[in-house]
């Protein structure tokens, strides 16, 4: 074995011993190391603090909170505790690093009021209990600490420590109610010299109600605030010679909270102290006044008509997932759905379409937020002009709200009411053309009939009534399939390929079908050019049957576009089979592209 063996082997020794009585040091005997340095802050579950003049306190965690209990606050019971003093206690304590450190059988430990101790804390974390006693301050303000009955003391700065002497009342939740607003079911407000309100969270929705009136919807951000501001009073206890003179009688304002597992929290406004900007309240299960900041005045003053929301319908759009108009006073039905995030027109059982988006949110926007004129409490019986059905999202785990429209009066206003509320409202007359809105506003100015490669088979009949159809039979080939008048051949095709550029104009117009405007039912004169039409193009596609209305008057595989009598330069009269009933525009465009599919099939 070389020199250079034996050296690195003593090294290693001395490492190896070195580290066995530190770790023997700081597991074995703790009576002399630093206490605040064995306790595990991240587990710890329980402090109590007692004082050499008697005060006691204790927090213990409970769940997710920390609770307070001690002899002062709240006559006994436990409460919340405030958890930014109590992080502040455990973060000070555990940056806590020792000024120095003496032997305590060199310590005067009467003198530095260790013994007994002036402050004696325990802690509970996953390790066990701990106890540490603190002396009394000398006239710089330093403290000695230790272990209970350990063999050496800390000095550290009482200044960092201050919060372990304050009075039990300030460590305390400072707020009036503890509960979160997220968990506030209701709300009673009584001030002294007004008429109170109630407040009641029902579903999504907050209600607002005033003596004996039925509840009516609040505005929801508002009662949101009122609530969380009314909730979410705080205060701390205030010096003893510092409390002004209280009125006596009844307290200036009461507050009245209730929680989603019914637990009640109530407090007292007893004071509004403008001057000095706070208010002085008093929680029913404490015994002594708390300053509350000014900020605070403002959700004093609210009154329940402040509440009411003076938007009638008020869904959020997002919730949506179904609307539909219908009744004697309207145009026909309009049936909006919801359909993988897209809002399309519902035309019978089965048949949907797409809607002109911008016309769509204008109705939708203007429905949702009509404005009330004026609140009733009781509507009497009328027969429905309009009747509103709206369906909320699987989500929601709402029912569908029905809403009823009477007939303008005189003035032009309606008379309204909802199945989920109680009472009526008035509505001004801007809400008639909302409600009178026809289906045909909001169709899509786009007749989409699928990709190029679904559709499968073209026919066209001209003005002569002769039809010409044509079959796919590849990516880009087609063949004239059929030359028919009235259903009687009267040429054979002889299986004729048609080129697929003639037809491809009219593929993409057939996929994309541009209408410049949508005229509502046709006129007479109209309605007679269809009976002889200047063009009828069918096409076939396989999701037709799923497309075409079970009442449609054509074939269910087929998808008819026909072409009436010119309007002017510009436009032609147009209808398909989907809304046989509904006149639309096309271009001069689009009939020249008939034209040059039909001539391709010559």
């Amino acid at each position: 074995m070389t020199r250079g063996t034996v050296y690195v082997m003593l090294i290693l020794v001395c490492l190896a011993a070195g580290a066995a009585l530190w770790m023997g040091r700081e597991t074995g005997d703790k009576s002399n190391a630093d206490p605040l340095r064995l306790v595990d802050w991240s587990t710890v579950e329980q402090v109590a603090c007692e004082r050499l003049n008697g005060t006691r306190w204790e927090m213990r965690r409970e769940g997710e909170r920390w609770m307070l209990s001690s002899p002062s606050v709240a006559e006994g019971r436990s409460v919340a505790a405030n958890d930014e003093i109590r992080l502040h206690i455990f973060g000070v304590l555990q940056d806590t690093v020792p000024l120095q450190s003496v032997a305590t059988q060199d310590l005067d430990l009467a003198e530095w009021g260790i013994a007994p101790p002036d402050l004696r804390l325990t802690l509970k974390d996953a390790g066990g209990s701990w106890t540490i006693d603190f002396g009394k301050a000398d006239v710089n303000q330093e403290v000695y600490y230790r272990i209970a009955d350990g063999g050496t003391c800390f000095k550290t700065d009482r200044s960092t420590l201050e919060e372990l002497w304050r009075e039990p009342r300030w460590l305390r939740d400072p707020h009036l109610c503890d509960v979160p607003l997220h968990r506030v079911t209701y709300l009673r407000f009584r001030p002294r010299n007004r008429e109170g309100f109630d407040l009641e969270k029902v579903g999504l929705k907050w209600m607002v109600r005033r003596g004996d009136e039925p509840a009516r919807r609040g505005d929801y951000v508002l009662c949101e605030q009122v609530v969380n501001g009314l909730s979410g009073m705080r205060g701390d206890p205030p010096p003893p010679d510092a409390v002004p003179e209280i009125p006596s009688g009844k307290p200036a304002y009461r507050v009245e909270v209730r929680d989603q597992d019914g637990s009640e929290h109530a407090f007292s406004v007893l004071l509004v102290d403008d001057e000095n900007h706070r208010i002085v309240a008093k929680r029913d299960d404490e015994p002594d006044v708390r300053f509350v900041p000014g900020s605070f005045r403002r959700f004093l003053d609210y009154e329940a008509k402040d509440l009411e929301d003076p938007v009638f319908i008020g869904f959020d759009a997002r919730d949506l997932s179904s609307i539909e108009l219908k009744g004697p006073g309207r145009p026909g039905v309009l049936h909006l759905k919801k359909t993988g995030g897209r809002w399309l027109l519902a035309i019978g059982p089965e048949f949907l379409w797409a809607v002109d988006v911008d016309a769509f949110r204008k109705l939708r926007d203007a429905l949702l937020g009509m404005r009330v004129e004026s609140r009733l409490a009781e509507v009497a019986d009328f027969e429905p002009d309009v009747t509103a059905v709206f369906q909320l999202s699987e989500n929601t785990q709402a029912p569908p709200v029905y809403v009823e429209f009477s007939k303008p009066d005189a003035e032009g206003r309606r008379f309204a009411r909802r199945s989920d509320e109680d009472g009526g409202v008035l509505l001004p007359r801007i809400a008639n053309h909302v409600l009178e809105t026809p289906y045909w506003a909001l169709l899509s100015r786009h007749v989409a009939a699928g990709l190029d490669a679904s559709i499968d088979k073209i026919a066209i009949r001209d003005r002569e009534g002769v039809e010409r159809t044509v079959v796919r039979t590849g990516e880009k080939s087609w063949r004239l399939e059929s030359v028919t008048r009235e259903g009687r051949p009267i040429a054979d095709p002889k299986g004729r390929e048609v080129a697929a550029e003639f037809l491809q104009g009219l593929l993409v117009k057939l996929t994309y079908f541009q209408v410049l405007e949508f005229a509502g039912p046709p006129d007479a004169a109209t309605k007679a050019s269809f009976e002889k039409p200047l063009y009828v193009v069918r096409w076939h596609h396989p999701e037709a049957k799923r497309r075409i209305p079970a009442d449609s008057p054509w074939v269910q595989d087929l998808k008819v576009v026909e072409i009436g009598r010119r309007i002017d330069d510009t436009r032609y009269a147009c209808r398909i089979n989907t809304f046989p009933n509904l006149i639309f525009y096309i271009s001069g465009e689009d009939l020249n592209r008939i034209e040059d599919a039909l001539r391709g099939m010559k």
